[in-house]
């Protein structure tokens, strides 16, 4: 297996992490209560990270619970799903961003870093895909939502 990474470096700008989603065009809002991103852990780094949902042009919605980088896995090496709680409700038909941030004592280095994987197989999404930012292929992502009924449309 091989993984496709990409490092979290910044907070903002170049060497920041985030995947565009598109709610469906549906008569409910779907509220996102988990976002659990398949994280690379190399080495140890330090600090804290969290989850922010963002609006098509970035400003901030909703902020999830921060997880120390140091629970995420007591192995130096991992990689896998980390799941971080969140509450937002989001407006049917929108576009929207899910933001990988950091806090506290993380600072990006070759030897100690958090990655966000891409999807294994890059061969999977059609003609009609395209790249946001500088990122070739969406960012492997679970987020797991419920439909809430709009006043008026049932």
């Amino acid at each position: 297996m091989n993984l496709v990474v990409h490092e979290l470096k910044a907070n903002t700008g170049t060497g920041s992490l985030y995947q565009t989603l598109t709610t469906a065009a549906s008569p409910a809002y779907q509220e996102i209560y988990a976002v659990r991103p398949h994280l690379l852990k190399y080495a140890s780094p330090a600090g804290s990270l969290y989850i922010e949902i963002q609006d098509n042009a970035g400003s901030l919605l909703a902020t999830s619970e921060t997880i120390a980088i140091t629970d995420i896995s007591a192995i130096a090496y991992f990689h896998g799903y980390v799941r971080f709680p969140v509450n937002v409700r989001l407006a049917p038909s929108a576009s929207y961003r899910v933001a990988l941030k950091y806090s506290g004592l993380y600072a990006f280095a070759e030897a100690a870093y958090i990655g966000w994987c891409g999807d294994y197989d890059l061969v999977k999404y059609g003609v009609g895909y395209t790249p946001v930012g500088s990122l070739d292929r969406p960012l492997d992502v679970e987020i797991f939502t419920r439909r809430i009924p709009r006043k008026g449309y049932y």
